[in-house]
């Protein structure tokens, strides 16, 4: 079974996505005077969150929009607290993310916001023990005189904790829902009840893959740590859906067996990574060597490219010196013999530009000679 980040956020979600689901929790767990406002039948999710990353693992929350009976429409905002002991700062938490829904009003220009009716619901351990009202989480100091200027806000609290089994009414989809909510951080209660609970939802079930009962046994299977053995769920299971026992077993043994399936593989992760990481480093080390290699032939390429570019270079520089000294020659002394050109091709560029500087001075063929001789005992000394 691969892992769930939030098990409780997934079923939560799951549950009220359900048709009905969030109409009849509106219903049945909103004050009147409330719900005598609303359109139930009008309710309709509205995608997205509001919760910061780093707060998700404890938070989650629902959008919903209905309309108003004497016109307009509002959203319910449901703040779903998945810990096990309550917060005293959900009410802050709540009015920061209604700040952010107004926020993405403004920026679409609306003259006016939406009212929003902010719910908390919380199923942890322990029951509820602060205030629903924002200015008690503030410190007045007894200058209660501020409190007028403070935000005048409450959340709605719907504490599934201390809430009597027979206070959870609805359908029976919800009031199993709900159920597995509250028992789920306790563990003895929930051993003791899980049949009766499966036992809310025995009608409902309709065999198919995608029916919710392995929506809840995956939740019940996902949450660290388990809140059920896995042969007590087998047992409730097997109790209550007898009649349909194989098909929910065959579709559960398939959910176990990935779960083993990925167990074995992390395990084998975990023993082979040591191996399969040096491995990989010996491959990378080799690969950066075999770079570096490159690189270093290229290098060693492109100074012979650069030298062989500067040889032909000065190549090219003497000959045009020598050619260019053979024409000042020829024109002072005359046709030259082949020995004395060779002689002359032969000098370096310097010595070339100081020949051709000279020959306006050569009257005979021996006075070339001379300086030819006078270069090459310079050059050996």
């Amino acid at each position: 079974m691969s892992e769930i980040k939030n098990p409780h956020d997934a079923f939560f979600k799951q549950l009220f996505a359900r048709p009905g689901v969030a109409r009849e929790f509106l219903e049945n767990y909103l004050p009147a005077h409330l719900t005598a406002a609303l359109d139930p039948d009008s309710i309709e999710l509205v995608e997205g969150s509001f919760i910061d990353e780093e707060l998700q693992e404890h938070l989650s929350d629902m959008i919903f929009r209905v309309r108003l009976k004497g016109g307009g429409q509002a959203f319910i905002y449901i703040l779903f607290e998945h810990k096990s002991e309550a917060d005293r700062w959900a009410p802050w938490q709540a009015l920061r993310y209604i700040t952010r829904m107004w926020e993405r009003e403004k920026a679409a220009g609306v003259e006016k916001f939406t009212p929003v009716l902010p719910i908390v619901f919380y199923h942890g351990r322990a029951r509820w023990k602060f205030s629903e009202e924002f200015g008690e989480l503030i410190e007045f100091a007894g200058f209660d005189q501020l409190r007028e200027y403070a935000p005048g806000y409450r959340v709605h609290l719907v504490d599934m904790s201390q809430r009597a089994d027979e206070q959870i009414i609805g359908s029976r989809l919800l009031r199993f829902g709900l159920m597995l909510l509250k028992y789920i951080f306790r563990r003895r209660e929930l051993n003791d009840r899980v049949d009766e609970i499966f036992e809310i939802y025995r009608p409902l079930f309709s065999g198919s893959p995608w029916d919710f009962l392995f929506v809840a046994v995956k939740y019940l299977m996902s949450v660290s740590p388990p809140p059920l053995p896995r042969e007590r769920l087998r047992a409730a299971v097997t109790k209550v859906f007898a009649e349909k026992e194989g098909a929910i077993m065959q579709t559960l043994a398939e959910e176990w067996k990935q779960e083993m399936r990925e167990e074995v593989m992390l395990e084998v992760t975990r023993k082979l990574e040591p191996l399969v990481r040096e491995e990989v480093r010996e491959k990378v080390r080799e690969e950066v060597r075999e770079e570096v290699r490159e690189e270093v032939r290229e290098e060693a390429r492109e100074e012979a490219r650069e030298e062989a570019r500067e040889e032909a270079r000065e190549e090219a520089r003497q000959e045009e010196a020598a050619t260019f000294a053979l024409l000042l020659l020829h024109k002072y002394l005359g046709t030259l013999d082949a020995g004395t050109e060779k002689r002359i091709r032969a000098l370096s560029v310097a010595q070339l530009k100081e020949l051709g500087l000279a020959a306006s001075d050569f009257r005979t063929s021996k006075d070339l000679l001379a300086w030819l001789r006078a270069q090459g005992r310079a050059g050996k000394e």
